[in-house]
């Protein structure tokens, strides 16, 4: 089962980023659905993890919006003005910040 979860899973991956370099902007939309989260759900269920894990799972994912958002507004704000790596990882840094703080409020477990 890993290695069919991996296969499938690598296959999205690889699809959308070759979709990227055709059509950048439809390809960063297909990757905002919820495909990953799809894929996790159905993974969970066919291994026959009880439902309270799967909403456990799918409300952590609300949770991880925020924080998401605020790397992807960092990371356009951030590339404009320096090289990719940097803008990368100060995204990234922003992001755990933000989840950092979500979790000292007792909004991330």
């Amino acid at each position: 089962m890993f290695w069919l979860k991996l296969t499938i899973s690598a296959f999205v991956i690889v699809i959308l980023s070759e979709l990227a370099k055709k059509m950048p902007c439809l390809s960063g939309v297909i990757a905002a659905m919820p495909l990953t989260t799809l894929l996790v759900i159905i993974w969970l269920k066919i291994e026959k993890n009880p439902s309270n894990i799967i909403i456990s799972f799918s409300k952590g994912v609300i949770i991880g919006i925020a924080p998401t958002i605020i790397f992807f507004v960092s990371f356009i704000i951030l590339l404009k003005k320096m090289p990719f790596t940097t803008s990368l990882i100060l995204s990234m840094l922003v992001w755990l910040i933000v989840v950092l703080v979500f979790r000292k409020l007792g909004i991330v477990a």
